[in-house]
């Protein structure tokens, strides 16, 4: 198995191009900043704060940005993988070349490096793993790990100080990407989620766990002809209160998406040169 790995990766030019860093508190990443309270779900108000805005923008784009890594990196027996991390610029991803064909179901030892990264992530391994799902279907996870404790069976909490707070996963994010190259097109399909909160500078605490589904699709010539990401954020409440975000491949060939709130959007989804964007109804 040979690897090719990249850390600090920009996001996939055929998705959102170029190369420059994100800010997860920068106001243009989240439509500008108010001093409304957020709602976890157990406050009578609909708004969502700054930091909510900011933190619920960046899960999205960092998702879209993996999941384009995961396709574009993908070709016939290479394989693309890819994590990022909330809170954080980087991203680990990369390439691993299959020696065998995908021809019945197996699983590969995982493996972990150091991450390479500056700041918390610097102290996490980066830890990867493949497996042929079932004849002509790969499956590609990666994840983040302190050293010593990798073990994706045995899962564990984990915590990281970035800008905007103290961020702790309950395990660490691991999602399984379905990976399948017909000759004429490439497909990545995947259920993202995860149990992570925010323990904010401010001393509250913001739940953003969220379970989601995704599903991308590219031609050999590289052309992008489907990309469809949804994810619903599970401690914003349910009902009037229920937070969920939708991205897809708009008539002009870039992502476009909305942000509902009970049903009802509260913002609009654009593509920016680096990542994504939201535009907030309360701004």
């Amino acid at each position: 198995m040979r690897v090719f790995k990249l850390s600090s990766l920009c996001l996939i030019p055929i998705l959102l191009g170029g190369c420059d860093a994100k800010s997860p508190g920068d106001d243009s990443a989240d439509g500008g900043a108010d001093d409304t309270a957020y709602d976890t779900g157990g406050v009578d108000a609909d708004a969502l704060g700054e930091e909510a805005r900011a933190l619920v923008t960046e899960s999205l784009s960092d998702l879209a940005a993996g999941v384009g890594m995961v396709l574009n990196f993908s070709h016939d027996s290479e394989l693309g993988f890819a994590n990022p991390a909330l809170g954080t610029q980087d991203i680990s991803g990369g390439i691993a070349s299959m020696m065998f064909p995908c021809e019945e179901p197996v699983q590969y030892d995982h493996w972990c490096d150091p991450s390479g990264a500056e700041g918390a992530l610097g102290e996490l391994d980066s830890c990867t793993r493949f497996s042929c799902v079932e004849p002509g279907v790969w499956g590609s996870e990666a994840w983040w790990a302190a050293p010593g404790a990798a073990d994706p069976a045995a899962p564990h909490a984990l915590s990281l100080q970035a800008e905007v707070g103290e961020i702790r996963w309950q395990a660490a994010p691991l999602a399984l990407w379905r990976i399948q190259d017909s000759g004429e097109t490439l497909q990545v399909e995947g259920e993202p989620q995860a149990e992570v909160e925010v323990a904010l500078a401010s001393g509250e605490t913001l739940d953003l766990s969220y379970t989601g589904a995704a599903s991308a699709a590219r031609q050999e010539t590289g052309e992008l002809t489907r990309f469809e990401l949804s994810l619903d954020f599970l401690g914003f409440g349910d009902g009037e209160r229920a937070l969920a975000a939708q991205v897809e491949l708009g008539g002009d060939g870039h992502l476009t998406g909305a942000v509902t709130r009970g049903g009802a959007v509260i913002g609009t989804v654009s593509q920016g040169e680096t990542e994504l964007f939201v535009e907030w109804s309360q701004d």
